[in-house]
């Protein structure tokens, strides 16, 4: 359903909204900082750990195929069997690599989302330093407005882990 809303007191809700919001975020701004360090350092250290784990397992795999083909050198073990034992190794060393992958693609994302919080600091502090806030800074920050039947106003902003809503 379509609803109305005077357009000043929705600019002066939004606008205070926002003042108070990013007021928040400059006030606790050493605060906000820890978050963003403990969160993404903390993702981050654990897939760098995890990279490590799976580049030793694949040195540990690879040292696995060296034995097995000192083993059938020395006619420990026949061809079918080290076939089929560094088939199986192999296929253990391209799961690892994938894994790899799939984690260097995660500390991307985590240094992209961190080092995004940090932009918006600096949208949030440009905000507090105009009187009247551009379009460009004001579509940075918030995502959607809804009014509601009641009139009331539902903010969304962009702040990605957070999912604030704001109701007036």
């Amino acid at each position: 359903f379509s609803h109305y809303i005077n357009y000043t007191k929705l600019e002066n809700t939004i606008y205070n909204k926002l003042g108070t919001l990013a007021n928040k975020y400059i006030k606790d701004k050493e605060e906000f900082e820890d978050i963003i360090k403990s969160e993404y350092v903390d993702q981050k250290v654990d897939k760098l750990k995890k990279i490590d784990e799976l580049n030793h397992w694949v040195e540990d795999l690879k040292r696995k195929q060296d034995s097995l083909y000192d083993d059938k050198f020395n006619n420990i073990i026949n061809v079918e069997t080290y076939q089929r034992l560094f088939n199986a190794t192999e296929e253990d060393i391209k799961t690892a690599k994938n894994k790899l992958k799939v984690l260097q693609s995660e500390i991307s994302s985590i240094e992209e989302d961190s080092s995004c919080y940090v932009e918006y600091l600096d949208i949030i502090k440009n905000f507090l330093d105009m009187k009247n806030p551009t379009k460009e800074i004001m579509n940075r920050l918030i995502d959607k407005i809804y009014v509601t039947k009641d009139k009331k106003l539902e903010i969304y902003y962009r702040i990605k882990k957070e999912s604030i809503s704001v109701r007036k």
